[in-house]
């Protein structure tokens, strides 16, 4: 029996189930090894740029039951085809949003706490896209010459490549 090992998939990538050229292979060597092998391993490395997995030469590795490379014991074949598809999945990321207040208040009073509500957001990207993204602004919110306390309601102004969760709303 043969399997891929991937180790760790780097984040906010996916792979498919690995392709290999070969499902089985014969195992020789001392008998007192040979009992000890329980599958065969091809160990492939999924690699951040999320390229896809096309290599013609993966050497296989006796492995017995706890994981462990078994000695003395050779493969045939000894190398196998592996291709494996890798994809971008998009990841999240929670930030606060911070509002755009235009203009100012009246003469003679000066804006205090600002308070949103709520106070932060979750959005979804691919990776790039969220990368750099520490917050979430609004469309801008103007004062107009307030002398008293304002509610004001805004509109999300998400970064490029991002989005709300498709059951958000985006009046804050």
């Amino acid at each position: 029996r043969v399997e891929v090992d991937t180790g760790d998939v780097p984040e906010g990538l996916a792979i498919g189930t690995p392709r290999i050229s070969h499902e089985e292979v014969t195992a020789s060597g001392p008998q007192s090894q040979l009992g000890r092998v329980d599958l065969a391993v091809a160990r492939v490395q999924i690699f951040e740029s999320g390229i896809d997995v096309r290599q013609p030469q993966v050497t296989l590795v006796p492995i017995d039951i706890d994981g462990r490379q078994v000695e003395s014991v050779e493969l045939d074949p000894a190398t196998v085809t592996v291709e494996i598809d890798v994809r971008t999945v998009e990841t999240s990321k929670t930030v606060p949003i911070l509002p755009n207040l235009t203009g100012g208040p009246a003469d003679g009073f000066e804006v205090g706490a600002v308070r949103v509500e709520p106070s932060v957001v979750t959005i979804f990207g691919l990776p790039d896209a969220l990368q750099d993204v520490v917050s979430v602004s609004t469309e801008p919110l103007g004062l107009g010459g307030a002398s008293d306390n304002l509610s004001l309601e805004g509109v999300l102004v998400l970064p490029r490549g991002t989005r709300l969760a498709s059951d958000a709303e985006t009046p804050v």
